[in-house]
């Protein structure tokens, strides 16, 4: 009886956790028509910037920029080499400024690495309280797109919830892994709402 149980119990479990979706969005971003309009192909991703009050962002800074890349692909973007972004900042002399999502500072980069927009990316807050627990993160980003051309905000705005490490599979076991997982469906799940490039 009390094997019968526990094997109830466990069921309990599972169901529960299979009724909550890998990734919880509430997104603020807004798409230009423009975006449409300009059909951006090759994307700059400036270095992501970690604002949380803790910096507890910080560890996956370059996982979540190098994921934001491959889902720009899936979204028929062509991100450029992060290597040759960086490469160009430092020679160029580009500093830090107020962050890497305001308008003034993604135009003073706008030009310096021969791209059609840039795209810069803040973490306002990552917690991971939960994250061995039931293995998500809980998450608010600010994100903008601007086409180095006209200097016109393309895509932007706030979005914010949670995501499980491994997405719809299973999370890794040991807790870096499981955070660097929870980062890379972070950075799928925002690029996920940038509409398609639509290719004639």
């Amino acid at each position: 009886m009390r094997s019968t149980n526990k094997i109830f119990t466990l069921l309990l479990l599972l169901t529960a956790c299979q009724g909550v979706p890998p990734v919880i969005l509430s997104s603020g971003l807004r798409v230009r028509p423009e975006l449409d309009e300009f059909r951006p192909v090759d994307i700059a991703v400036l270095p992501i910037e970690d604002a949380s009050p803790a910096r507890t962002a910080t560890p996956h800074l370059e996982v979540i920029r190098s994921q934001v890349a491959h889902a720009l692909v899936r979204r028929n973007y062509s991100p450029l080499s992060q290597v040759m972004v960086d490469q160009r900042m430092r020679e160029t002399g580009a500093g830090p400024g107020p962050s890497v999502v305001d308008a003034s500072y993604q135009r003073s980069m706008t030009g310096r690495f021969g791209e059609d927009a840039v795209l810069g990316m803040t973490i306002v807050s990552w917690d991971e309280s939960t994250l061995m627990k039931d293995s998500r993160v809980d998450f608010t980003a600010r994100v903008s797109l601007m086409h180095s051309a006209s200097k016109q905000i393309l895509w932007a705005g706030d979005v914010d919830g949670s995501v499980k490490a491994g997405g719809d599979g299973v999370a890794p076991r040991r807790r870096p892994d499981r955070a660097s997982a929870a980062a890379r469906t972070f950075a799928e799940a925002v690029i996920e709402t940038l509409p398609s490039r639509r290719i004639r």
